[in-house]
């Protein structure tokens, strides 16, 4: 990971903060990275961690009680780079570092900024976490309600705080465009088994409760002669293995290789879910589907991008009925006019979304440099 803090001639501005190695593997680090990278480009300092060598090893990994003590050693060296950098503004992603960038930010007299991308609670309810969401709802309301400033990923999430935060600016997810400049190579369909002469009908993500993958599993018995790929981890991976034998399933693989199979995929899918929490959402995948050209089928739900027009930038189907979208895979299959015309608009779309935009139209530069209140 390349870092950012290398000019000493630069005035160091801001430190921005997430609980896991920085990196591209996960959509709230990579948000993270790329906001400090472009911050950079436009002359503010900003220093990105924890980096490789801001976590020693005994806190690799994802047993509970390692991300514990790594959240103490974060708050420690947070602290440390805060006084050796003279650091003026900590900017924090996710729960815990926002509590702990807030409350390092009030001790050292900083400004602080948290990124705010839905309620944790409502996250662990949805896991079934029914009492330990009690705490979580009163600590994440502190934490927006004392922070200097709250960035919001849409206008949906602005609105859910507005109310506990007036300084509340919408900083949407954005993409890097120049991971889609490149020629795709076959090699990575020959990497993962993927079949070179069927078209392919792809989802790119992990598979939460609120991202119905069983949509586009069952909708695979619907259509002949294509390939279905699924790339992320998720829940009875191992019962849809057995069940769906044609779908090629890869599993968590990496950043390079998963943009390295979109760039075959010749349709992808976003299958949403009814669930309210769906409204909070603002998925980065979909912005990469746009920038890679591809036609995009997504669920009819509430929650859907706002940008999205049908017809224009993807076809729709209504959740939790397969035929409706092996019915939509197939008008894309059918008819090349049409599935070129929506990705060529899709590619033109997400340029709206390349990262150095949606920071610039945020104002956050403005809050770092001092010219907002």
């Amino acid at each position: 990971m390349k870092r950012y803090n290398s000019n000493p001639n630069k005035k160091v501005n801001a430190l921005l903060v997430i609980e896991d190695q920085v990196s591209l593997e996960t959509a709230s680090s990579n948000r993270i990275y790329h906001i400090g990278r472009i911050l950079n480009k436009f002359g503010i300092r900003a220093i990105v961690m924890p980096q490789k060598r801001d976590l020693p090893k005994f806190l690799d990994g994802s047993k509970r009680i390692k991300k514990y003590f790594r959240r103490i050693w974060l708050f420690f060296r947070i602290t440390y780079i805060v006084r050796k950098e003279k650091i003026k503004l900590i900017l924090s992603r996710g729960f815990y570092m926002g509590l702990e960038g807030m409350l390092i930010a009030k001790i050292f007299g900083l400004k602080s900024v948290f990124d705010f991308h839905g309620f944790a609670w409502q996250e662990e309810i949805h896991k079934g976490y029914k009492y330990k969401q009690l705490l979580t709802k009163t600590l994440e309301r502190i934490c927006i309600k004392k922070s200097d400033f709250v960035i919001a990923q849409t206008k949906s999430n602005k609105n859910t705080i507005k109310d506990l935060n007036k300084n509340v600016i919408v900083l949407r997810n954005g993409v890097n465009l120049q991971e889609f400049t490149k020629s795709p190579s076959p090699k990575i369909l020959h990497k993962y088994s993927i079949p070179t002469t069927k078209p392919v009908v792809g989802f790119i993500g992990n598979w939460e409760n609120w991202m119905n993958v069983t949509d586009l599993l069952k909708a695979s018995q619907y259509i002949d002669n294509i390939s279905i790929v699924i790339v992320g981890k998720g829940k009875s991976v191992s019962e849809y293995k057995s069940k769906y034998k044609d779908v090629v399933f890869t599993g968590r693989i990496c950043h390079k290789d998963a943009m390295g199979l979109l760039m075959h995929f010749d349709i992808c899918v976003a299958p949403y879910s009814k669930d309210e929490i769906m409204i909070y959402k603002s998925a980065v995948k979909t912005l990469e589907y746009m920038a890679a050209g591809k036609a995009l089928i997504i669920s009819n739900v509430i929650g859907k991008e706002d940008f999205l027009e049908e017809g224009v930038n993807c076809l729709t189907y209504e959740p939790g009925n397969p035929k409706d979208l092996a019915i939509k895979v197939r008008l894309f299959l059918n008819n090349n006019d049409l599935r070129q015309k929506i990705g060529e608009s899709n590619k033109t779309l997400a340029k709206n979304f390349a990262w150095e935009i949606t920071v610039k139209k945020s104002g956050l530069i403005k809050i770092l440099k001092g010219d907002s209140h």
